[in-house]
């Protein structure tokens, strides 16, 4: 069971009992993460998330990686 935890916008993990974080830890995430990466936030109508988590395990990649992948296609097709 994977349980998830929210430090300022940032989802950290760790699995029961045997996966702890230092706050150091936690920190350099934290801070590798907000220089990384932007946020984006997305609504769909209910079942599309079902569609697309399906379509990316499909392809043994993360839901996330699935929705760039589409979107840059359809940047490269324009």
């Amino acid at each position: 069971m994977m349980l998830y935890f929210w430090y300022n916008d940032v989802i950290k993990y760790k699995e029961d009992l045997n996966m702890s974080y230092t706050e150091a830890q936690k920190k350099a995430s934290i801070k590798y993460i907000s220089q990384k990466t932007d946020d984006i936030r997305l609504r769909v109508p209910k079942g599309l998330k079902d569609k697309y988590k399906y379509e990316a395990e499909k392809r043994g990649i993360s839901m996330t990686q699935f929705i760039v992948n589409c979107v840059e296609k359809e940047i490269k097709n324009s």
